[in-house]
């Protein structure tokens, strides 16, 4: 959401399927790699690296092809910028059809030229589990080089980020990291995996806990009593599917307008509307006495890292996690809301609103009314990222 005032870097490549059965394993040379420059209107420059890879079928020999521009239009009209990590996404499964993926943050520290890459393991273990719901019975989910070719290509992307860091300086001392954003995709290819990989990243310096002054969000409440909304819980929530990247875009059109930054998912069960999840983030609610409800990831929701992290770190913060449906019904409970995702981590919600039927909306909960009437009341999730951020040397 964040507007972008200099360079822009989208690191793109498409590895093409390799052979699961085989009883060797083949790690090819990323060759053919070349480099596409593209000056926007607005003179945002941005790099894209594309290279794809084809085995021949008896001679297990490869082939590349690369030069794929960053801008691709279809036969249909449709325009799909590769830099960006969503329209990748979309295209991809334009091309290949339904897949899984996930979505890793990688933060650079410019000073000591290293990376930390946040929670690899649980994100690659999360995109077997959700691969599972799209690949056929013929492709054998328990081979690991499904997974060994996901770690090379996260390597070579960082390997080409690194490039880009080289010669950055920071304005001082404390803007000191970059963060970039790695997306690992799965498509089924007959009886084999393709393994896709994209990382962007603004380029723009910051300190790594600048969060922490970060600027509350407006969430809207995607209700509507005359037409049925695309909803994750409908099918397969527990999995993080590309399908999900094109079916948002109505929701996004209806209910992401007017300073809405996200938009909640709703159930409606036993006459009471449960609130599950963001479009792209989990949702927490803080209520009376210290008590942190987020809803069950088993029936209703994607579990996230960064909702796995924060249910960790509220032990430490001395707070009660409860798993469980929450209800806008009791909103005049609600002590403090925020939602959760990987790249942000934490982003709190000053603002919950309602949609009227003319298109209008009104007010269901604000944070600024609940700290009139409790003027001791504390910030929980800014305890909450500075607890994550004090052990992010274990993440």
């Amino acid at each position: 959401r964040q507007t972008m005032r200099q360079s822009v870097i989208a690191l793109v490549v498409l590895l093409l399927h390799y052979n699961e059965t085989s009883s060797s394993f083949i790690t090819r040379p990323l060759t053919g790699l070349s480099l596409i420059r593209s000056r926007a209107t607005n003179s945002q420059l941005h790099w894209s690296w594309s290279v794809e890879c084809n085995d021949g079928e008896e001679e297990r020999s490869s082939s590349f092809s690369s030069n794929t521009p960053s801008v691709i239009t279809t036969a249909e009209n449709n325009t799909y910028n590769l830099a960006s990590p969503r329209e990748w996404l979309e295209f991809c499964e334009l091309e290949n059809g339904n897949g899984a993926y996930t979505v890793m943050r990688c933060d650079y520290d410019v000073h000591k030229k290293t990376f930390e890459l946040w929670g690899k393991d649980f994100h690659l273990n999360r995109l077997a589990s959700s691969f599972a719901a799209v690949a056929s019975a013929d492709i054998d989910l328990s081979s690991r080089y499904t997974r060994e070719k996901s770690e090379e290509t996260i390597n070579f992307l960082l390997k080409q980020a690194e490039e880009q860091c080289q010669g950055f300086q920071p304005h001082n001392d404390e803007e000191s990291f970059c963060t970039f954003m790695v997306t690992i995709l799965w498509q089924p290819n007959n009886d084999d995996v393709k393994v896709q990989g994209h990382i962007f990243s603004s380029l723009i310096p910051a300190e790594l806990r600048s969060s922490l002054s970060s600027n509350s969000l407006t969430a809207a409440i995607a209700l509507d009593p005359y037409l049925e909304l695309p909803n994750r819980c409908q099918n397969s929530p527990e999995a993080k599917l590309i399908t999900w990247c094109r079916k948002r875009r109505p929701l996004e059109e209806k209910f992401k307008s007017h300073g809405v930054d996200e938009v909640l998912l709703t159930r409606k069960r036993e006459n009471q509307v449960e609130i599950l999840e963001g479009l792209t983030s989990n949702l927490f609610v803080l209520y009376p006495g210290g008590v942190l409800r987020t809803p069950c990831e088993t029936d209703s929701v994607l579990g996230g890292y960064a909702r796995h992290l924060v249910i960790t770190a509220a032990k430490a913060c001395g707070l009660t996690t409860e798993i469980g449906p929450i209800h806008i019904e009791e909103a005049d409970l609600w002590k403090e809301v925020f939602l959760t995702s990987s790249i942000r981590v934490i982003g709190p919600v000053g603002e919950i609103v309602l949609p009227n039927s003319d298109g209008s909306s009104k007010s269901l909960w604000r944070l600024d009314d609940v700290s009139r009437q409790d003027v001791s009341n504390s910030l929980v999730w800014k305890q909450l990222l500075s607890e994550i951020y004090h052990t992010s040397s274990e993440v």
